[in-house]
């Protein structure tokens, strides 16, 4: 394994095949994901299960310090729920990127298939004499 370089010194060496840099980087992220950020699905199950432990309790609300420990958590637990959805956002913007234009006429399809049933919806409804609503969802 490869240790995490020192701070001044190169992260990347010319002399090198960028393979190989990108496969000596691979385990000093894993190592440091490990250690910052850790399985977000078992940290979130756990502060969800102690946030319900804690309600459950019958003096829950009259005691300050399940009431501070509540507190703490929820927000703990709404830091565990922004670093999933940055996740998943990541994930899936990985995936476009490596689909690259793979899927770009499927998306012009689905675009262009809403466009329509909005505009048959909204004509629909003036035949009818409805008022189109400003905002038509589908």
């Amino acid at each position: 394994m490869c240790s995490v370089p020192l701070a001044g010194e190169p992260v990347w060496r010319e002399d090198e095949d960028t393979n190989i840099m990108l496969k000596n980087l691979t385990p000093m992220i894993l190592k440091w994901n490990k250690d910052n950020i850790g399985n977000l699905f078992r940290r979130k199950n756990r502060l969800i299960s102690r946030i319900e432990g804690i309600q459950r309790t019958d003096d829950h609300v009259n005691n300050r310090f399940l009431c501070k420990l509540e507190k703490d958590l929820k927000k703990e637990l709404d830091e565990v729920l922004k670093q999933e959805e940055i996740m998943w956002f990541q994930k899936s913007r990985g995936q476009w990127i490596q689909d690259g234009d793979k899927n770009t006429k499927l998306y012009h399809t689905k675009t262009i298939v809403r466009r329509r049933i909005k505009l048959t919806l909204s004509k629909m409804m003036r035949v009818n004499g409805l008022k189109t609503p400003s905002r038509l969802t589908i």
